[in-house]
């Protein structure tokens, strides 16, 4: 659905692949993420850029299966709202190294900012952040090459997850729209085949059947915003050094 440049669509699944719409010319992409084709249609191509990120539904399903503290990964929204902050706690999930914008296949996964009263709790919310911040590295640096996303469509496993949507929705400082069903990278192909055989003239009329189930608007501080987000960095970087 996202057929104007400043969209952008997010699928969270065990990874994450971000794409920025930026029209019909095809982008230089910034080193850590690429060029890729968005949609072809009577001649005409699309472009988008594009991060994958390796580890963002895998880092809970590590806490559940590997850390064992949490039952349920649908229950982690919940656990994580039910805190006021993070307590300090940063997870940086690179289980194989970190994909966009990275791009270091050697980079170790951590913990950081643990103390005697960190809680389980406040892991699994890390861990969730984790996905929001990842997603984020992806859209600075897309920012500052000039495609800015004024609008984040999140779509895949957890975007059921009301927590992890407004945190990145804050995160981004962006509104986030969720897809009204989980798996949309299949609603866009059957788009492009019904304009293939005429179920629908052109992409304006493409374009008029995308609604999202629901609407999250940032509501975080802009100090609070970079606060978190430097701390995320710094995680980052200590990740880096082997």
């Amino acid at each position: 659905g996202c057929l104007e440049p400043g969209l952008a669509k997010a699928t969270f699944g065990t990874g994450t692949s971000v794409m920025i719409y930026v029209g019909e010319e095809a982008p230089s992409p910034p080193e850590g993420l690429a060029a890729t084709l968005a949609w072809g249609v009577d001649g005409r191509v699309g472009y988008a850029l594009e991060g994958i990120i390796n580890a963002t539904g895998t880092t809970m399903q590590w806490l559940r299966d590997g850390l064992r503290i949490l039952d349920n990964v649908k229950d982690s929204g919940a656990i994580a709202a039910a805190l006021p902050d993070n307590g300090g706690v940063y997870i940086v999930p690179a289980f194989a190294g970190l994909g966009a914008p990275y791009w270091t296949m050697d980079a170790a996964g951590l913990i950081c900012g643990l103390t005697r009263g960190t809680s389980r709790e406040q892991l699994i919310r890390a861990g969730l952040e984790s996905m929001a911040y990842q997603v984020k590295d992806v859209i600075e640096l897309a920012a500052a090459t000039g495609c800015a996303p004024r609008e984040l469509r999140i779509d895949g496993g957890a975007s059921d997850n009301e927590f992890l949507l407004q945190f990145q929705a804050d995160m981004l400082d962006v509104d986030l729209t969720r897809a009204p069903f989980g798996e949309v990278s299949a609603l866009g192909a059957a788009h492009l085949a019904g304009l293939q055989v005429g179920l629908w003239e052109d992409l304006d009329a493409v374009k008029r059947q995308w609604h999202s189930q629901h609407v999250y608007r940032p509501k975080m501080k802009f100090d609070e915003r970079n606060r978190l987000y430097e701390d995320w960095q710094l995680a980052v970087r200590r990740a880096l050094v082997r």
